[in-house]
């Protein structure tokens, strides 16, 4: 959540399906990576919706929307990160064969992981079984962004890892 503010103030979501569609036109010598970056652009776009959905469906008491995100936005969000994966290890095989690729397993593994995790939280919390979920407690603070931030940042937004 830690550039969720800036979600608020500029929605991505719908860039990123228009993005999609546009790159679905492309084929040729290069079609595996169009395929790529397709499958890309959906799973930002879905990982954008409840981005910008979660923080404020919580902090407003909409339980109908937290609904929607963990029965439906949730599995998408999980089933999007496979096809990336999937995508991603099948052009990987083919430029550089098996080569360095568990880095990337662990990162998309991570990925699915925290979607399950994600999905039992808001569970919980709409089944009555805990009263708040500590995360989205938390403010939401505008992130300067710039286009080489470190992953290991992003992942864990504290300063000393």
């Amino acid at each position: 959540g830690a550039y969720d503010a800036n979600l608020f103030e500029q929605p991505m979501a719908e860039h990123y399906r228009e993005c999609r569609e546009e790159m679905k036109q492309y084929s040729g010598k290069f079609s595996h990576l169009y395929d790529y970056a397709v499958k890309v652009f959906d799973y930002l776009a879905i990982k954008c919706e409840i981005a910008e959905k979660l923080y404020p469906a919580y902090q407003s008491g909409d339980k109908a929307t937290l609904k929607d995100i963990s029965q439906r936005l949730i599995p998408m969000l999980k089933e999007a990160t496979i096809k990336v994966l999937e995508s991603s290890r099948d052009w990987w095989f083919k430029d550089y064969k098996t080569v360095g690729f568990s880095g990337l397993d662990l990162r998309y593994g991570s990925m699915i992981s925290r979607c399950d995790t994600v999905k039992i939280i808001l569970d919980n919390y709409l089944n009555g079984k805990t009263s708040y979920i500590e995360e989205l407690e938390e403010a939401r603070y505008h992130k300067d962004v710039t286009g080489f931030s470190g992953y290991s940042y992003i992942t864990f937004p504290v300063t000393n890892i």
